[in-house]
């Protein structure tokens, strides 16, 4: 890398020189300009080395290229952003829930409208029946069969609809389906309805 600089970030300047007067250590980033009039990111690291009364001799430092950790993270901030926006706007209801125990984490804010509970909640496997879904066929569903818990157990589950109570008391026909999220490894990190 060309390291000649023609310019550095001005905001840098004066935590450079309070570090200068105080004797603290510093440890910093910034932007710098290189000859080819390229802004790259750099982090700075330094430290004043001190003789016996105190006094600062000698400053030790460095200067590491962060450019492409700075990208990185920009992108995957734009991407988190978008993936967010999409969440929080699709017509679906979308639940998340965590292994082992089901504990919802996230609910996106149609299935806040669709089941009237301030999702995350308490709910977990183990009281998912207090929902008191009905299959079209009469019959209650049982914790372990709503598509979230199979979907934890590694299932991924078909469209399936039922009859469910809402948190404000009332009752509506809901179809849903299950799928697991799954780590590389092939391990279950939670499932997602």
């Amino acid at each position: 890398r060309d390291w000649s600089v023609t310019g550095v970030q001005t905001c840098a300047l004066p935590i450079f020189a309070e570090s200068i007067r105080s004797g603290d250590p510093i440890d910093v980033e910034f932007r710098i300009l290189s000859r080819n009039n390229e802004w790259r990111w750099v982090r700075s690291r330094g430290a004043a080395r001190r003789d016996p009364s105190g006094k600062i001799i000698r400053w030790y430092g460095s200067a590491d290229d962060i450019d492409d950790q700075k990208k990185a993270e920009e992108a995957l901030r734009k991407s988190e952003e978008q993936l967010k926006a999409i969440f929080n706007s699709v017509p679906v209801g979308i639940l998340l829930a965590d292994t082992p125990d089901g504990r919802l984490s996230l609910a996106n804010p149609e299935a806040r409208r669709i089941f009237r509970y301030p999702v995350p909640s308490r709910y977990s496997v183990e009281n998912y029946a207090q929902w008191g879904a009905i299959r079209v066929n009469g019959r209650r569903l049982v914790s372990a069969e709503y598509p979230l818990p199979r979907a934890l157990r590694g299932e991924k589950t078909r469209i399936e609809e039922a009859l469910c109570l809402r948190g404000d008391g009332t009752e509506a026909w809901v179809s849903m389906l299950g799928a697991p999220i799954v780590r590389e490894d092939g391990s279950v990190e939670g499932a997602v309805v």
